[in-house]
């Protein structure tokens, strides 16, 4: 029952906003939304950085605009202002300071309301380009293209609406897709049968992702190590993520031998008494997390310090990343309708 009416819910609310009863805030400057329909751990964030680097590249001014999930604050927080984190991740949330430390050049703006953050953005730092973050439901926010991104693992036919499943909207709402990326496509058979699902409900182009690691970083230092680096080692693993899966895959990539392996909460709030865990259970063991968690971890810098602690820097790919960006390019340089 209340899944028939969270849906029912969704769908009225969907049909004002295509009927304009509802209308969303246009943003002066070029958007792409990038999210998802399901509720977390779809992949997301690694596309968002992606997109947001592929604009500095190109010599534009971009920001990202969040939500900030778990921060602390309300209404508009500057998170970067162009020059590396200005916010910590209390206030700002670990994924967008994440972000602003891997992209010291990117604008990363933490805001509830994204079309207020938009204008934030523009004004205050006369960006050319806005990455909205998990706003594929969030329709008060124009944009000029929806990317979907969708965990090729899970068969999304077989689930249900929240709160009885994890699909934040039916898997008609694709059809507002502009394009959908599969991520998490280790299972070939299995991510074809993806790609075929997705094509019976929407037209729009289906474009395949890879995730792995490019680097190895030190925990509380600048070095920086090869990805073979920890080959063979027996270490602990431990995350504080949606999907934890996706991290030992990811330990199994670098040749990592987990002794033994921790699971927190995603965004989990570190605290002493954890630390004091993770060093009893890991003994002389060096430890390696996710990049997420090590931005958690900064305020117990101290209690680590004579600790092995690693964590990878990931990096999503595309096998045809010329033909998704040449579509972005199209969809962002067309006159929007919404600006």
């Amino acid at each position: 029952m209340l899944a028939m009416l969270y849906g029912a819910a969704m769908h009225l609310r969907n049909r004002a906003f295509d009927r304009g009863i509802l209308r969303a805030h246009g943003c002066a400057v070029p958007v792409l939304s990038v999210g998802n329909v399901t509720a977390g751990g779809a992949g997301k964030t690694p596309l968002v950085a992606r997109f947001a680097e592929h604009f500095l590249d190109q010599g534009l001014r971009t920001a990202v605009v969040t939500r900030g999930y778990g921060r602390r604050t309300r209404g508009s927080i500057v998170v970067s202002d162009g020059a590396g984190a200005v916010a910590s991740w209390e206030d700002g949330g670990d994924e967008p300071v994440m972000l602003a430390r891997a992209l010291p050049a990117l604008a990363v703006v933490a805001d509830e309301k994204r079309a207020r953050g938009c204008a934030l953005a523009v004004a205050r730092f006369a960006v050319q380009r806005i990455v909205l973050d998990d706003a594929f439901q969030h329709r008060a926010c124009a944009r000029d293209a929806d990317i979907v991104a969708v965990d090729a693992g899970r068969d999304l036919r077989g689930d249900a609406l929240l709160p009885f499943g994890r699909l934040r909207e039916p898997l008609s709402a694709l059809r507002r897709a502009s394009a959908v990326i599969l991520t998490r496509c280790e299972d070939g058979p299995r991510t074809d049968a993806a790609e075929r699902a997705l094509h019976e409900e929407t037209d729009a182009p289906v474009f395949r992702s890879a995730y792995g690691p490019v680097v190895l970083r030190r925990f509380g230092s600048e070095t920086r190590l090869g990805t073979d680096a920890l080959h063979g080692r027996e270490m602990l693993t431990f995350c504080g993520i949606a999907v934890p899966a996706s991290f030992l895959r990811t330990a199994e990539q670098l040749g990592v031998r987990s002794a033994r392996h921790m699971d927190f909460n995603d965004h989990h709030p570190y605290t002493a008494r954890d630390i004091e865990r993770l060093r009893a259970v890991a003994g002389r063991r060096p430890m390696l997390t996710t990049e997420k968690d090590a931005v958690r971890l900064a305020a117990h810098a101290e209690m680590l310090s004579d600790m092995e602690l690693f964590y990878p820097v990931m990096r999503a790919t595309f096998p045809d990343e010329a033909g998704l960006f040449a579509l972005i390019e199209r969809l962002l340089s067309r006159p929007s309708e919404a600006a």
